[in-house]
């Protein structure tokens, strides 16, 4: 890959849709300087069955703390999984 995460993870509900919209999409921001030490970023979307387990990694792999946007979202992701 060549490049290495230099900034901290940040996941976040970037641009969706209203509150009150049943369906939501979750993004993965991930912040980086490229070899020349340029910060870069990359927007992934993530499904919502994938979310916790991707966080996880990126957290693991990273060695970075996962940092949340938007309150609602963190507190969703620390919730019990849903049967």
């Amino acid at each position: 890959m060549g490049t290495a995460v230099a900034t901290t993870v940040l996941f976040g509900p970037i641009g969706l849709v209203s509150l009150l919209s049943k369906k939501r999409r979750h993004y993965l921001t991930v912040g980086y300087k490229d070899d020349s030490g340029k910060d870069e970023v990359a927007v992934l979307e993530i499904g919502k069955d994938i979310v916790r387990t991707t966080l996880a990694i990126m957290e693991t792999r990273s060695g970075k703390k996962i940092e949340y946007q938007h309150e609602e979202a963190r507190k969703v992701q620390k919730s019990p999984s849903k049967p």
